[in-house]
């Protein structure tokens, strides 16, 4: 599955390319958190998923650490 199919349930975060700053307060908004998604999928039976660029609230290595670990729980891999 691609976040792309999700980015209304995501909240439509806001689009920005790879040079430019992450856009603060588009994120998070709407029915489902990106660290919720892994476990969101999983449980449907849905165990891959493609991460858009600009569906990443934040490229921090802590932040980072935490989606890998939400895809490890919920058994899920990073295509």
């Amino acid at each position: 599955m691609s976040s792309w199919s999700l980015h209304r349930s995501l909240g439509r975060p806001a689009f920005y390319g790879a040079n430019e700053k992450l856009p603060s307060g588009s994120h998070n908004q709407g029915a489902l958190s990106l660290l919720e998604l892994p476990k969101a999928i999983a449980d449907i039976g849905i165990t891959t998923l493609e991460i858009v660029h600009f569906h990443l609230p934040s490229t921090d290595e802590a932040y980072l650490a935490e989606l890998r670990a939400e895809l490890e729980t919920a058994g899920v891999e990073l295509f």
